[in-house]
């Protein structure tokens, strides 16, 4: 009976293991690394007019990975004078669809688009360094672009 008893007790504590394995394997698909991608429609500007980005949400895993989702990003950007007339400009844009989520999954291999377009206040012979951001519990950060307004380009 004792036998019984201590069988029963491994038995027990198998499945005990195997739950807490489980649950941290599908934690770590959670926390499966998205990548944000920004691309300017152009390097180079006209000589007003916003500046349009495709904006793209990337998961290369293998398993689904829990994101924010691209309602809410922000655009860090620092605005350089290439002729050294002006002082850099440092500044941040916020674009927001009306409906934020708190989280969703995004399906391995799998890529979510926007487009956005901001307006950041330049002048002919700037170039503006942007780089987006997802911020929240599942904060991603992009790569960094160039864009230029040359002088007199219409």
């Amino acid at each position: 009976m004792e036998e019984h008893l201590g069988q029963g007790k491994r038995l027990q504590m198998k499945i005990s293991l195997t739950a807490i394995l489980g649950a941290l394997i599908l934690q770590s698909s959670f926390a499966a690394e998205c990548k944000l991608l920004v691309v300017p429609v152009t390097a180079t500007l006209k000589s007003s007019g916003p500046i349009l980005l495709d904006v793209y949400l990337l998961n290369p895993g293998k398993t689904a990975a829990m994101t924010s989702g691209l309602e809410r990003v922000s655009i860090d950007y620092v605005v350089t004078n290439l002729t050294g007339k002006r002082l850099p400009t440092i500044g941040s844009v916020l674009e927001t669809a009306s409906h934020v989520t708190a989280g969703h999954l995004l399906a391995p291999r799998n890529i979510e688009h926007r487009r956005m377009s901001i307006e950041i206040s330049m002048q002919a012979g700037d170039c503006v360094e942007l780089t987006g951001e997802i911020s929240g519990k599942f904060a991603v950060k992009s790569n960094p672009v160039l864009v230029y307004r040359p002088e007199g380009k219409r």
